[in-house]
Formats: structure tokens, sequence, C-alpha cells
């Protein structure tokens, strides 16, 4: 497994208003929110396939088909395939 680098995801995450839910590995490898702005409201399923209602910014905004978006919120950003 390679070593993570400042600002890949973690697999937890913080549901938090106003902020992206996605936590990323800081300069010292550390858990931190991701700073950018939200961009997307909606419903996402985590891997247990509990739903949450959550807000994350363009970037890490989930793939549609793991997601209900809330109406008004833009949509997510098209993903990179890995």
């Amino acid at each position: 497994m390679a070593m993570p680098q400042p600002g890949d995801l973690i697999t937890a995450f913080s549901v938090q208003a106003g902020r992206c839910f996605r936590m990323i590995y800081d300069h010292k490898l550390q858990a931190t929110h991701c700073r950018q702005p939200p961009a997307w409201k909606g419903v996402w399923k985590d891997a247990k396939g509990k739903s949450w209602y959550v807000e994350a910014c363009r970037k890490h905004a989930p793939k549609s088909t793991q997601v209900k978006t809330v109406r008004g919120s833009p949509p997510p950003a098209p993903q990179d395939s890995d």
C-alpha cells in the first residue's frame, strides 16, 4: 500500500452543516476537513448502507449512483475513473 499524500481522502467522514463532509490528509498526514466550500447537498450512503444527509464540495461530491440530490443543489462534478 502506498503512503498517503496530503489531500488524499480518508475513509472517515464528518457531517457538519456548511462544510464538505469528506476528511482528507493535511500536510502532516493528520485528518482534517476538506476546506473547499460545499457546492452539493444530498443523501449519501456509507459503506454499511446507512443514509446520511451531507454537503460536499464539487471535487468530493459522490458519484450519482451513490446519492440522491436535494432540489436546488448543483449536480455532482464528473468523477475521474480510476
